[in-house]
């Protein structure tokens, strides 16, 4: 959609389920229109617009994460952080860092004293 009033371009997300195409590293698309402009005098002419997108790599978006426990309970808090997590270029997803002392990537954490 091009608003030549407000000289920008934009899209209409025309999926029921609002998903928009994306494109990968290395993938483009092209797509092109015509346009006519005229004056007061009756001129006119035509031409031609022609965009190029360029896929590049999307960040991956991380969702928070909540877990509990039970005091006194054998019964470990255990899940997967990435479960709910997801990257539009399909990516494979890694946990890389972890703020804070308490654990490593990778290891099992465990709470000896709950204060």
């Amino acid at each position: 959609m091009f608003d030549a009033l407000a000289d920008r371009f934009g899209f209409d997300v025309i999926d029921a389920n609002g998903t928009v195409q994306a494109l990968s590293v290395g993938e483009s698309i092209t797509d092109s229109f015509s346009y006519s402009i005229s004056d007061s005098k009756g001129g006119s002419d035509t031409a031609n617009i022609v965009i190029t997108i360029n896929g590049t790599n999307d960040f991956p978006v991380a969702v928070a994460d909540t877990n509990s426990v039970t005091e006194d309970s054998a019964t470990p808090a255990t899940g997967n952080v990435l479960a709910n997590d997801s990257d539009i270029d399909g990516d494979p997803l890694k946990v890389v860092q972890v703020d804070g002392d308490t654990g490593k990537v990778g290891n099992s954490l465990t709470a000896a004293t709950v204060a």
